[in-house]
């Protein structure tokens, strides 16, 4: 009986007559779950003919990893796809560039298979959302100061009340000055947002 191996030298079926990539016997047992028998032999299949003869070898259980979703720091993985001109079967340990457990946030990156988050361009990209609100806020209440400037001008009644203006403008220099508060960008270090616009 032959066991037949597949392009790596792990264990695919018996069979009955020997061929290309079999090997005399087969293992053992069962392999273990999330593993797979393989062939470590030095002979080479093409041009030793004793490969796979009794001897020349020995079954060894590596891990299994052919089915798993695997990633890298750019995203998933398809094995044995390039990756900065390295490959992985999905036969054995997983190389250091990829992990079985997807990437917890844009802001992590994998280092020596653990996922280490980049603290720096998290706080970047949190600075530039606040900012983001900030800006938008801002425009989205501008008019109001406008209008009111314009109604005090040609003295007819204004919308605002001088304490309601007051609050506004107190508001808006708020708004710009939110970026120099210490705990910014927290949100919940937000100005207050006056009752008659909330």
């Amino acid at each position: 009986m032959y066991s037949q191996l597949g392009k790596d030298n792990e264990f695919l079926y018996e069979y009955e007559h020997k061929a290309h990539l079999c090997v005399e016997g087969k293992p053992s047992k069962l392999a273990s779950t999330g593993k797979i028998w393989v062939w470590e032999t030095t002979k080479n299949p093409v041009t030793d003919l004793d490969f796979g003869e009794v001897g020349t070898g020995t079954w060894k259980q590596k891990e299994d990893h052919r089915k798993d979703t695997l990633y890298n720091t750019d995203g998933s993985y398809s094995i044995g796809s390039d990756y900065n001109g390295q490959s992985y079967s999905g036969i054995g340990s997983l190389p250091v560039w990829l992990t079985n457990t997807p990437k917890p946030s844009q802001f992590h990156n994998l280092v020596n298979g653990e996922w280490v988050e980049d603290i720096d361009a998290r706080l970047e990209s949190d600075k530039a959302s606040e900012r983001a609100w900030r800006d938008n806020e801002i425009n989205s209440i501008e008019w109001m100061k406008q209008r009111h400037r314009d109604e005090v001008e040609l003295e007819i009644n204004t919308t605002l009340s001088n304490s309601e203006y007051q609050e506004l403008i107190a508001y808006i220099q708020g708004l710009r000055d939110y970026p120099l508060n210490p705990l910014f960008p927290d949100n919940t270090a937000r100005p207050i947002k006056p009752s008659f616009l909330v």
